[in-house]
Formats: structure tokens, C-alpha cells, sequence
């Protein structure tokens, strides 16, 4: 069984680097940020500086969306083959988790310990960052486990003290990872699906097809808080929550400081989602395919950062931006 694991180790080694999952080099996505205006001119404030990033393509296809930036690697699904992680800035990809039977990653988070799914049966799983063996911890649903047929789960996002899990009911559970009961993360329910989520050090902020809510993470809150109409994506950074809807049939991005009775402001037309977001920018996709795009936090002139893709997730890490696209999973600098 090692043997056939090396020998198809190797294997999709030499499938990497036919499909161009290698080591930096530059791509027609690799340009430099154009100024096509998407919100209305204005504010003069500098957006603060950030430290510098290079860009990098780390793979030509994926059929996932789902992906993972920690301190030194990033994570993703190839194919049907397995969980893979490659080194931020250089080298190649690594398997960290071989997919056998039921065992298939939908979604999951990644930290510098673990990587974190929700298993076929239910179970919060987990193997150890570099890769292992898998170990099961608590029922992730509240139905019990194993789950029966039809029972859809998805694992959206980390908290200080455990996984955010949604089901097909349409509800946010807070599943611990030290093994104990899971608990909702609001005592009413709320219309699904759950479309998108972000989390900070005490709040979730998630979004469905007719609300952005919002609630505390230790599920205090009599809430859900329900904070804007026909959203898109959202994203929370430096004490303040981020969200694209649409007014009027056209989408635009709005910000709202955390725990604060002032209404959002508008800070750019024309992007839809997703989105993330650092010190210095709101980053977001331009709805049919027009590409990324990024926004000032203090307002001003929007612009394109990559042209011309179909943005199916954006991840933020300093400033580096990653996405996935119909063309891959890629790292500009923002």
C-alpha cells in the first residue's frame, strides 16, 4: 500500500506540472491594476500601506471552490484525489489527505495545527496539518449521528473556540473542538441557504438569499440581527462588518462598524462578491465574469485588479489576495 501511495504520489506529481501547478511563475492574470471607476469619486484619504506580495499561480483547474491560506502553506481539493497543501511563496504540492470511499472533502478550514471537515456520517473531523491519520470528534448536526440520507452539511468557517457548521435547515451551529455538544448560533431560525459567512475573534456575519445577519459567536445573542436586504457576499475586518447587495438592480458595497446603531455606508458600486478585505481595501468580484476588483476602506475610486475572471472565492491575507476562478487558484498582490 506505501509503495502504491509513492508511485501515485508521483503520478499526480507529473499531472501538477502538466496542468501548470508549480512554482511561481507569471501568468496573462499577473497585470497591473488598471482604473476602471466603479463608485463614485471622492475621498482623498490614503489607504494605509501594506507589505509587498508577488504573485504566484498555484493551480491551472480546480473542480473546488473551497481553499485554505495559513501562516505557511495553502490548502485545496484536486479533483478526486485528495487534499493537497503547497507552500505559500515556493516549492511543490504536498498530499496531505488521501480520499478513500466516503471520505471526500467538501469544504474545510485549516489552521497551523489541523485541518477541519465535517465527515459523511456527521462527525467533525480531523488530521493534523502536515497530514495523518484522521481522527472524529463531535456530531456536527443536530440530529444526531450518523446522518441520514439527503442531510447536507458544510463546514464555513473557524472561531477561537471551534467550527461553524450549517445544515440543511437553514441554521449556523457552533460545533467545539475540544469534543463537547454543539449549540446554536442563534435562538431563532433564519430563511436559507447560507450563502456566505466570515467570523471574527467574537462575531459571525453571514448572508442568504434575502438577508445579511449577524449574531455573537458564543450564541448569547436573542437575535440573529438582521442587517441589510438582497445580499451577496460579506467579510469582517478591523471592527467593521462588509456586505454587497442590491439596490435598485445594481450591486454595491456597503460597510457598517461592528456593534454600532449608524446605518452602512456605501463605499463602491459594481462589485457583487465574494469578497475580503484588509487594512487598506475591500477586495471583490465584478458580477458576469468581469474580474477582481478592489475598493478603498475609506472610499474613493474602485479598481480592477484582474480582468476579465469569474471570482468564485477570495481569501485576504495581508496583501496578498488568493481566488479561484474559472482559470484556477491564483495570489496577486492587492
Amino acid at each position: 500500500m506505501a509503495i502504491w501511495g509513492l508511485a501515485r504520489s508521483r503520478t499526480l506529481a507529473a499531472s501538477f506540472a502538466a496542468l501548470g501547478i508549480c512554482c511561481g511563475a507569471r501568468s496573462e492574470l499577473d497585470v497591473s491594476p488598471g482604473a476602471a471607476d466603479a463608485s463614485e469619486a471622492g475621498r482623498d484619504a490614503s489607504p494605509p500601506s501594506l507589505a509587498p506580495c508577488t504573485a504566484r499561480d498555484y493551480a491551472s483547474d480546480l473542480n473546488s471552490d473551497v481553499f485554505a491560506v495559513t501562516s505557511h502553506f495553502v490548502y485545496f481539493v484536486f479533483e478526486a484525489a485528495g487534499l493537497y497543501r503547497t507552500p505559500k511563496d515556493a516549492g511543490e504540492p504536498q498530499l496531505v489527505f488521501e480520499f478513500s470511499g466516503s471520505d471526500y472533502i467538501d469544504d474545510f478550514v485549516a489552521d497551523e495545527s489541523f485541518v477541519w471537515w465535517v465527515d459523511a456520517g456527521g462527525y467533525l473531523a480531523r488530521i493534523p496539518s502536515a497530514g495523518g491519520s484522521k481522527e472524529t470528534l463531535g456530531c456536527a448536526v443536530p440530529t444526531g449521528c450518523p446522518t441520514g440520507a439527503g442531510l447536507y452539511v458544510t463546514l464555513l468557517a473557524s472561531t477561537p473556540t471551534g467550527v461553524l457548521v450549517s445544515d440543511n435547515s437553514a441554521r449556523l451551529y457552533v460545533v467545539p473542538t475540544d469534543g463537547s455538544a454543539l449549540f446554536p448560533l442563534s435562538a431563532s431560525a433564519v430563511y436559507g441557504p447560507v450563502r456566505s459567512v466570515a467570523t471574527d475573534d467574537a462575531v459571525a456575519l453571514w448572508s442568504t438569499d434575502e438577508r445579511v445577519y449577524g449574531n455573537k459567536l458564543d450564541g448569547t445573542d436573542q437575535g440573529p440581527v438582521a442587517y441589510a436586504d438582497w445580499p451577496g457576499a460579506v467579510a469582517l475586518h478591523g471592527g467593521f462588518m462588509y456586505w454587497t447587495r442590491k439596490v435598485s438592480g445594481a450591486w454595491r458595497l456597503e460597510r457598517r462598524l461592528e456593534g454600532s446603531d449608524e446605518p452602512a455606508s456605501k463605499l463602491a458600486d459594481g462589485i457583487s462578491g465574494p469578497i475580503g478585505a484588509n487594512d487598506a481595501f475591500v477586495y471583490g468580484g465584478i458580477p458576469n465574469g468581469g474580474g477582481l476588483a478592489k475598493a478603498p476602506v475609506s472610499g474613493g475610486a474602485t479598481s480592477v485588479l484582474v480582468p476579465y475572471v469569474g471570482v468564485r472565492r477570495v481569501v485576504v491575507d495581508g496583501a496578498c489576495v488568493y481566488y479561484v476562478s474559472g482559470k484556477g487558484l491564483h495570489r496577486v498582490p492587492g
